[in-house]
């Protein structure tokens, strides 16, 4: 349903005029966009799910109570708030590590097309995505 919204977008009003609907990448990019959350989200599941449970079991259940009772004192507004800029804080410094030399190679792949549109934001390596995954939702776990 979202692609039909934004491929009416893109035609209504455009980026670049005169680009096609179907440019050449766009198979790359759909495959990517239905893969990735079939294959990639499961396994991510799994691990930052592992890995958040250790670092509770690391922090024993004292310290977890007292961090889960000072976040449940707060006002609802102030959660959400606190919780976007988690997850921007930590989504920002993903997105920096991923254009450093050694993460560089899995990172092109998102800039790896030379003609841009609503579905290149979707081209990800899905060691990418399990990067985001986990920099991002271990962040907001703690």
């Amino acid at each position: 349903m979202f692609a039909l919204l934004f491929v009416a977008i893109e035609r209504l009003w455009p980026a670049v005029v005169g680009q096609k609907s179907w440019r050449r990448g766009s198979a790359t990019d759909l495959a990517l966009s239905f893969l990735n959350p079939l294959i990639v989200w499961p396994i991510n599941v799994y691990v930052v799910v592992s890995l958040i449970n250790a670092l509770i079991s690391a922090m024993g259940s004292e310290t977890l109570a007292s961090m889960r009772g000072f976040v449940a004192a707060q006002a609802y507004g102030v959660q959400l708030v606190a919780a976007l800029l988690v997850a921007d804080f930590f989504s920002y410094w993903k997105h920096r590590a991923f254009h450093m030399r050694w993460l560089w190679p899995i990172h092109s792949v998102h800039h790896a097309t030379d003609e841009v549109d609503w579905l290149t934001n979707v081209r990800d390596h899905p060691l990418q995505l399990a990067g985001t995954y986990l920099f991002v939702l271990t962040g907001l776990a703690l």
